[in-house]
């Protein structure tokens, strides 16, 4: 099996994100090497948080706690979204595999971070346009994940896909709400950091 150009796939993205979710479903990726990839982003988003916080440190650190409990959270949160992504999907009567939404989180989770590096680099020299920056490549993820949403459960409906969404949002905030309460109590933020 060859992978595609990870390059031409990311621009590919951005012109054709329904082609593109066609095509990383064909690829029949292993279930047990796209767990583990996800695994790793989440390392990956936990050091990406130490980095920010450290170029430049706000409240939200405060909020939650160690970098440990931040992995944590964005593993949870990462799968969370992809069992939420196909629970909701099949009861609004999509048809989409869990691994076929499983490898379509991974690369947008892979593509975000190639977006958060280039925001924490603009940020550096040009603050105002690493906002901006980061404005638009939200709504640039989200009208992917659309996208990724209508073909991954062959719904032909972008409405549904935005119900799609915004259940998986709602499962996601209560799921994320139990995990802090379960591992870190309700003042998990306030824990010194070790």
């Amino acid at each position: 099996m060859r992978l595609p150009d990870p390059k031409a796939l990311a621009v590919k993205t951005v012109s054709e994100p329904a082609a593109v979710a066609r095509e990383l479903m064909d690829l029949k990726l292993p279930r047990e090497a796209l767990w583990t990839t996800l695994a790793l982003l989440a390392v990956v988003h936990a050091l990406y948080f130490m980095l920010t916080e450290f170029l430049a440190p706000s409240p939200f650190y405060d909020s939650i706690g160690s970098p440990l409990h931040y992995f944590v959270l964005a593993g949870a949160t990462m799968l969370l979204t992809v069992v939420a992504l196909h629970g909701v999907g099949r009861i609004l009567g999509g048809t989409g595999s869990l691994d076929n939404m499983l490898v379509l989180i991974v690369w947008l989770q892979m593509l975000n971070l190639f977006a958060q590096t280039v925001i924490i680099f603009v940020g550096l020299l040009f603050p105002g346009l690493a906002l901006i920056l980061y404005i638009g490549t939200g709504f640039l993820g989200l009208y992917i994940m659309l996208h990724f949403i209508n073909q991954a459960h062959d719904l032909n409906s972008f409405p549904h896909a935005i119900m799609v969404l915004l259940g998986m949002v709602v499962v996601v905030l209560i799921g994320a709400i139990i995990v802090q309460v379960v591992l870190f109590g309700p003042q998990g933020g306030s824990i010194n950091n070790v």
